[in-house]
């Protein structure tokens, strides 16, 4: 008898495991870096949470991660099944947690990639040029963020100018607060991404150089998302059809970001940004060498 009992706990124990899997299963944790106010970040990400959960018969649950670590940590520690990343976060999340990437965010270029703008106020007529910046102040986005950092900053560096150059430099979370230190002038120039730099009058900033491409944002799932349910949202993702009312009423409330679609990639896609990355460590000015 007691042998059957323990059997039967068993037995129990299992189908509730089996259960509450499935049950989790029923939602999909989707989680994006916190880079405007939260209810902004509502605003642009529910749309696009709820089209795809009617589409794919599945409650979506948006996760905000506080910022770029945030997001990494999300991952790892399985509170979100995908999530929108880009960069060095990608990378991050690679060294500790296995995923599967999804598709990549098209840019208003029509391409997987971004560029980034170095700016100054449109009233500084002392900095016409990239040399003309040094011995000036000068503002970075987060030191995770590849669009505000890595990639300006490897610019900079391979045209002559490294951080020892300006009067002083600093790090900013976003890059609505680095134009907004610049337009408020507590920096003379600041690294933005081309898609933050659109958010703002265009006779407010002057651009004095726009970067090369590096890779742009991907969406990745964890190894907790079926491969069945990747792979509908990877097809679904891949085939939307822009003629459709019902997508296009739901389009124009996305994030900006995410309006002019997805391509797919594959896992060499964030080469150009983890070479970047070693050449700038290699040469003091990045990680753990800064």
């Amino acid at each position: 008898m007691r042998r059957l009992v323990v059997a039967l706990c068993v037995l129990l124990f299992c189908l509730t495991i089996t259960n509450s899997t499935a049950i989790a299963r029923d939602v999909l944790r989707f989680g994006v870096i916190t880079l405007n106010h939260p209810l902004v970040m509502y605003r642009h990400y529910l749309p696009f949470t709820d089209y795809l959960a009617k589409r794919l018969g599945i409650e979506i649950e948006l996760v905000l991660a506080a910022d770029y670590q945030g997001i990494v940590d999300a991952m790892a520690e399985e509170r979100v099944d995908i999530a929108l990343l880009a960069g060095v976060s990608y990378l991050k999340v690679q060294e500790t947690t296995a995923t599967r990437l999804i598709c990549a965010v098209r840019s208003q270029e029509g391409t997987p990639t971004s560029r980034s703008a170095i700016v100054v106020r449109a009233d500084r007529q002392d900095i016409r040029s990239l040399h003309e910046l040094k011995g000036h102040s000068f503002a970075f986005g987060s030191k995770d963020s590849t669009s505000s950092y890595l990639g300006p900053l490897g610019y900079l560096v391979k045209h002559g100018i490294t951080p020892e150059d300006f009067s002083h430099w600093q790090n900013f979370r976003t890059h609505d607060a680095v134009i907004r230190a610049l337009l408020r002038g507590k920096v003379d120039a600041g690294a933005v991404s081309k898609e933050a730099l659109a958010k703002f009058p265009a006779e407010s900033l002057k651009v004095l150089a726009i970067t090369p491409q590096l890779p742009g944002f991907v969406l990745v799932s964890t190894a907790n998302v079926p491969e069945a349910l990747h792979a509908r949202l990877q097809t679904l993702l891949l085939n939307l059809n822009y003629q459709d009312p019902e997508l296009a009423s739901s389009l124009e409330r996305w994030s900006p970001m995410l309006r002019a679609g997805f391509t797919g990639v594959d896992e060499s896609h964030y080469a150009p940004v983890q070479k970047l990355m070693q050449e700038l460590e290699a040469q003091g000015f990045y990680g753990d060498k800064r």
